[in-house]
């Protein structure tokens, strides 16, 4: 799977490609057409197919917000409109990444954060362990993140 990596100066940003909003589109165009048909003929499933569409037409553009960004200091990602996850290398003591029961009997990656005991977060924080989800954007891109992490002294376990 291809992805967009844009790399300037010690910052390196990973998105959807353009292509996948092209995927949510025809997506939005056959669940519209989905709808019509229901609405004229007055089935009970009518609604679920308007509320799937207005799900997918708020969805597609949104996955287009998602990046990544990798910097000489953190790597912090962005998911839709607010959701922001990531760590400083400074507090990591280091990452062991891992999978664990997902849903529907899939097993999914997490990267399980472990903080240094004096982390600057404060003592909250302090050797804490925090198991970040990756999504289909950071797990495409794995190995040159981890690539990126271990040139800014990540290590993995």
């Amino acid at each position: 799977m291809i992805t967009q990596a844009l790399a300037s100066g010690a910052e390196t940003t990973f998105r959807p490609p353009i292509w996948w909003l092209g995927i949510g589109l025809l997506l939005l165009a056959a669940l519209t057409a989905l709808t019509m048909h229901l609405f004229r003929n007055k089935g009970s499933k009518r609604f679920r197919a308007l509320a799937l569409t207005v799900v997918v037409a708020l969805g597609a553009p949104v996955m287009m917000l998602d990046r990544i960004v990798v910097s000489g200091t953190g790597i912090e990602e962005t998911g839709g409109i607010v959701t922001t996850r990531g760590f400083r290398y400074a507090d990591v003591e280091y990452i062991h990444v891992t999978t664990r029961p997902g849903a529907r009997a899939r097993t999914v990656t997490v990267w399980e954060v472990h903080y240094k005991p004096d982390s600057a977060l404060g003592l909250a924080s302090a050797g804490r362990v925090e198991d970040i989800h990756i999504g289909t954007l950071w797990g495409v891109n794995s190995d040159t993140i981890m690539g990126l992490l271990k040139a800014s002294g990540v290590q993995f376990r």
